[in-house]
């Protein structure tokens, strides 16, 4: 079964969970993507070779059939969270087109793409992107992208890889998303 997104557009709130970490939610009429993975294989690319997992089931709706989301949420720098062949394609379709939002010290990863804006938030900082306010929140995970890197829950809480969840609020209904994991690698 095929989620229908035409049926988003007379919902002031709808989600469309598409596969691992990736969730599709409109809050009115702002689009936020978390955590997005549209690639077969996630891992590195070495040259013109991407190696790492395969996915097991294709995402509930591909990059072409996807409005363009208003905000793009990382929560952690995992390859299987945030994956340079999707973002790679969303800033090169929608180029400085979507705000990024992601952890402390994981912007590096990303934020040399062609965003409107790119941040990084901490656990219980606030901000706020058009009508959506945004808060980071901490979860029982970790988040290094390489094995062997500084990573918040090995000690490193002021320049290791950190790690999110975020509620978002929106006309005063909140959505929370976090992934929730070993503390350790």
């Amino acid at each position: 079964l095929r989620p229908h997104i035409d049926e988003a557009e007379n919902q002031a709130i709808w989600a469309c969970w598409i596969g691992h970490s990736t969730v599709l939610i409109k809050l009115g009429k702002t689009w936020v993507l978390t955590d997005p993975v549209f690639a077969d294989v996630v891992g590195l690319n070495i040259l013109g070779m991407r190696i790492g997992p395969r996915r097991i089931l294709p995402p509930a709706i591909t990059l072409d059939e996807m409005p363009r989301p208003d905000i793009v949420l990382l929560s952690h720098a995992h390859m299987d969270h945030t994956d340079m062949w999707t973002l790679e394609r969303l800033t090169e379709q929608w180029p400085g087109q979507i705000d990024l939002l992601t952890a402390s010290n994981t912007l590096d990863v990303a934020g040399d793409m062609t965003w409107k804006s790119a941040n990084e938030i901490d656990w219980g900082e606030t901000t706020t992107i058009g009508d959506i306010t945004i808060q980071a929140l901490e979860v029982r995970h970790n988040g290094n992208r390489f094995p062997g890197e500084k990573c918040r829950s090995l000690g490193f809480h002021r320049t290791g890889r950190s790690y999110n969840g975020y509620e978002m609020e929106y006309l005063g209904a909140r959505i929370v998303f976090g992934e929730i994991g070993r503390a350790h690698v």
